[in-house]
């Protein structure tokens, strides 16, 4: 007699499994556009009007930011079995400790303002709030468009925010030649580029025409507004600094999910036809193109030019006063306990313009003020030491790493890397450069085991 086991459990169960994957597909892409929305749409309100006049739009009780924050961590948390593990597991709780006993000491031991507390914490939290975001793009819909929007969204504000204040400047004609274009906005959102930018040329770069010419115009564009239009040479250096690495991962072809080990610059076919290529340009150029005055109008009559290769005559006093606001702000670590602890989250210090402020232009001291050498000796080490060498043994050495994780470090760095060149030029210490650098590690943790297949989706 022969046994029956009818099968529509295992028929259900599969249905149910799939329908709950497209919930949750749809889910994560509709919080992301949410979300998206919140981060940025008080920020174009406010790209309308003078920097003075500029103030926070709240939906109810409550800023844009905060409501993403809330709604990105909390939606990762729910559906993201790997947001949980990395947030409970040691690294998360090792994080959170800092966090605390840095807030508990300056809120306790130095009796720093609660606003300043505030905005130092929130900083803290936006790099959980990246991770959480990148958590929510490896849940959705083909997330390489997620990834494109957010960059597209980004490069969009610089450049709409930046050309509205060259025309209350009335230096729409002159800008970038005479006149530089300042909005403090937008270099928020460059240095969130910076590690999207970087993530995003490792992927887009390897779909076909569209994808390429898309990302790459979107980094001209960014390089258009902040580097010609706002003549910023941190900006400027920043970017260059991620195109020129991401262009070493871009010469390693990829194959199920992952870099190879053969990069297409050491192959001898490719680098004759480049030469060739090159040289064909050259006689071209050397012909019919008067290089001297094509070089002179393009970059020897721009701001960003004479900033970059004539600081004495231009930037010479910022420079002087980046120094001495340095000298000045660390003056308030009074003994060596200070010194080697910082004096934790909310420190301030006056500036040489006479205002209180949280952070150093060139702020990879700002770790030093809050953390002390402790903390400021791990940051160095981590992005000057560490993160380097590991990205020349990427190349040096492939073989000699694990194929994912020299995947995820030739993807991921080079962003990094920009932001680790802005930290020593100016700026680095916010918000959206928290929210860039935790997206940054959620792609390395995410490429780290599972290799880049999901953005070719």
């Amino acid at each position: 007699m022969s046994i029956f086991r009818p099968l529509p459990t295992l028929t259900i169960s599969k249905k149910k499994k799939y329908l709950q994957a497209s919930f949750i597909k749809l889910a994560a892409t509709s919080i992301f556009y949410v979300s998206l929305f919140l981060l940025t749409f008080s920020d174009f309100l406010n790209a309308q009007f003078d920097l003075e006049q500029r103030s926070a739009v709240k939906v109810g009780v409550a800023s844009g930011t905060s409501l993403a924050f809330v709604i990105l961590v909390g939606t990762a948390f729910l559906i993201d079995r790997e947001f949980r593990r990395l947030l409970l597991g040691k690294t998360g709780i090792l994080y959170g400790a800092v966090v605390i006993f840095y807030t508990w000491m300056g809120w306790q031991l130095f009796g720093n303002s609660i606003d300043w507390i505030r905005i130092d914490l929130s900083v803290c939290l936006w790099l959980i709030g990246g991770l959480a975001m990148f958590r929510i793009i490896a849940n959705s819909y083909r997330p390489k468009i997620q990834l494109t929007s957010l960059v597209s969204v980004s490069t969009v504000f610089i450049y709409y925010s930046i050309s509205l204040q060259a025309e209350r400047m009335n230096a729409l004609a002159n800008a970038g030649v005479r006149e530089r274009i300042i909005d403090w906005n937008t270099w928020a959102y460059s240095s969130l580029l910076l590690p999207l930018t970087g993530i995003a040329l490792g992927v887009l770069c390897r779909q076909g025409w569209f994808w390429t010419i898309s990302i790459l115009g979107l980094v001209a564009i960014h390089l258009y507004s902040l580097g010609f239009l706002g003549a910023t040479r941190s900006v400027t250096l920043s970017i260059l600094t991620v195109v020129i690495f991401s262009a070493f991962g871009l010469s390693y072809r990829i194959s199920n999910g992952v870099l190879t080990t053969t990069s297409s610059l050491k192959q001898s076919r490719r680098l004759i036809y480049l030469l060739f290529l090159i040289g064909i340009f050259l006689v071209v150029a050397v012909f019919f193109i008067n290089f001297e005055q094509l070089f002179a109008d393009i970059f020897q009559n721009s701001l960003i030019f004479e900033r970059l290769f004539n600081p004495e005559h231009s930037t010479g006093r910022s420079s002087e006063l980046r120094i001495e606001e340095a000298i000045g702000g660390l003056q308030v670590l009074q003994d060596e306990i200070e010194f080697l602890f910082g004096k934790g989250l909310g420190a301030t210090f006056f500036s040489v313009l006479d205002y209180e402020i949280n952070a150093f232009h060139i702020g990879i001291l700002t770790f030093l003020l809050k953390g002390g050498l402790i903390m400021f000796g791990f940051v160095v080490f981590i992005l000057y030491v560490k993160l380097p060498l590991l990205f020349i043994k990427s190349i040096v050495k492939p073989h000699r790493l694990d194929y994912l994780k020299r995947t995820a470090l030739l993807t991921v760095l080079p962003g990094v890397f920009g932001w680790a060149v802005l930290l020593l030029l100016s700026g680095g210490y916010s918000q959206f450069n928290s929210l860039g650098i935790g997206f940054a590690f959620g792609a390395y943790s995410h490429i780290r085991k599972h290799g880049l297949g999901i953005f070719f989706e």
